[in-house]
């Protein structure tokens, strides 16, 4: 256990995305299909998850 203020090391298997690339991959293909299947969550909810989703995404695709 660390206290606050030291890294931690990070525990990764085998198929934890490693690139940006890979991070969007799983995003697109995995999260966002199961998220959209979601009915628990009102409409609004969704929808503004998913613009910081999308927002995340552009980050992440301008460090590539």
């Amino acid at each position: 256990m660390s206290t606050y203020g030291e890294p931690q090391e990070l525990e990764q298997g085998d198929d934890a995305p490693r690139t940006p690339t890979e991070i969007l991959a799983q995003i697109s293909e995995e999260m966002v299909p199961q998220f959209l299947e979601l009915r628990a969550w009102p409409e609004n909810v969704k929808k503004e998850f998913l613009d910081n989703l999308y927002k995340s995404m552009v980050c992440i695709m301008l460090i590539l």
